[in-house]
């Protein structure tokens, strides 16, 4: 029986204040910042959510008002076609859509695809192709378009055109 009674006697207070103090101090608090952590990833989804509901809203509103009007022309890629004109009345006819056009992905190229006629289809294939895993911006898209698709002397011809109408233009 001594042995029991001598098992479960308590250590000095002293002695045992400080042994807890001691492991008190060996052991790290809870990580509070895990917490926050999550919570602000959380917070950052939620303003991404907010964001995407937001652009979804504007793209439906605006899309009423894009089906309205009549789409813009088809570009075949043939030599009498303006190709700026092309990009100037796209990007006219898409202007709700700013924030995707300036986007640094493939939506608004998506968008524009089915303006494309067959033979650029068969050009849009080869870029697709070519960039791979690089999103299709519109930037890129219209260097790459332009490269293939407009005339080597482009330049020229657009500016005998406006010295012709500033010549007319003076008289």
């Amino acid at each position: 029986m001594p042995e029991q009674a001598a098992s479960s006697e308590q250590p000095p207070a002293g002695e045992h204040a400080q042994h807890n103090t001691k492991l008190t101090d060996a052991t790290p608090p809870p990580a509070p910042s895990m917490a926050n952590m999550m919570a602000q990833v959380i917070q950052m989804m939620s303003m991404q959510q907010q964001a995407m509901l937001a652009s979804q809203q504007r793209m439906q509103k605006t899309s009423s008002t894009v089906s309205s009007r009549s789409n813009p022309p088809k570009f075949l890629g043939k030599q009498d076609e303006d190709l700026e004109l092309w990009i100037l009345q796209i990007e006219e006819y898409s202007a709700a859509y700013a924030t995707e056009r300036e986007s640094d992905d493939s939506r608004f190229v998506n968008v524009v695809v089915p303006f494309l006629g067959p033979d650029v289809m068969s050009w849009y294939r080869e870029f697709k192709a070519s960039v791979g895993e690089t999103p299709r911006t519109w930037a890129l898209f219209k260097e790459h378009i332009r490269a293939r698709f407009l005339d080597s002397d482009f330049k020229y011809k657009l500016l005998t055109k406006m010295y012709e109408l500033q010549v007319t233009g003076s008289q």
